[in-house]
């Protein structure tokens, strides 16, 4: 799947019909979320389809009890100061039939990058890459799915907030244990995982969907509640 966004105006396209289209090429943004990778089985028959003369036989994986799966292999990734880190990527053992999976799986995981014209912009634009296969392009960061997601209690909390019709989530321990028991069973609980888990903009904006803001220290101490959110607080008090 690409999703690709610009501003306001968003628009999501499947991997198959890509190819040559210039249609997305003044967004800003692309993430591509996870990969076509055909099945075994089904990477196996177009290998013979395309090499249905070979004198060499196309090699398949043996048949087992359950779910036929690919072989992992280490490939790298090359990082933009030209570090290379490895990971753990499916491979088959036949170079023809992984040919075929690396033409429907990493060249159209390229084509969905390539969708925004990167060579010919003048514009930097961002891409996010939220699968783990290791693609020939430079990577300016790695990241786990839980450094990318953070603690689920946060997401849960403003998606209670949006579900009550409130603009802004409160970070004040005491407000949090008080409006989401459930996540936060006591206003200390609430200050040791804010402390483990300061909110960060660049992750938590699309979950709430909105503009993140955090009211500065000196307000908590004058007696305002610190909050985050897309407005001002309605109907929570």
């Amino acid at each position: 799947m690409l999703l690709v966004g610009d501003g306001v105006k968003n628009r999501s396209t499947a991997y198959q019909p890509l190819r040559g289209t210039n249609k997305s090429e003044h967004h800003d943004a692309v993430i591509t979320l996870g990969r076509d990778e055909p099945s075994v089985r089904d990477a196996e028959q177009r290998a013979m389809a395309i090499w249905y003369d070979t004198k060499e036989p196309i090699g398949c994986i043996p048949e087992v009890p359950v779910r036929v799966n690919y072989r992992k292999r280490v490939r790298h990734y090359l990082m933009r100061n030209g570090v290379t880190k490895g990971a753990e990527v499916s491979v088959h053992p036949d170079a023809r039939v992984q040919a075929v999976v690396e033409q429907s799986r990493e060249a159209e995981m390229l084509q969905a990058i390539d969708r925004l014209r990167l060579i010919h912009t003048e514009k930097c634009k961002t891409v996010y890459i939220v699968c783990s296969t290791a693609l020939d392009i430079p990577i300016d960061e790695l990241v786990t799915w839980k450094q990318l997601t953070g603690d689920r209690r946060l997401s849960d909390a403003l998606a209670e907030c949006g579900a009550r019709g409130w603009d802004a989530l409160p970070l004040a321990p005491r407000e949090s244990a008080k409006l989401f028991p459930a996540l936060w069973t006591t206003k200390k609980a609430a200050e040791r995982w804010t402390a483990k888990n300061p909110p960060e903009a660049i992750r938590d904006i699309i979950g709430f969907g909105g503009f993140l803001t955090v009211i500065a220290r000196r307000a908590k101490r004058a007696g305002r509640v610190r909050w985050c959110g897309t407005g001002p607080m309605r109907g929570w008090r």
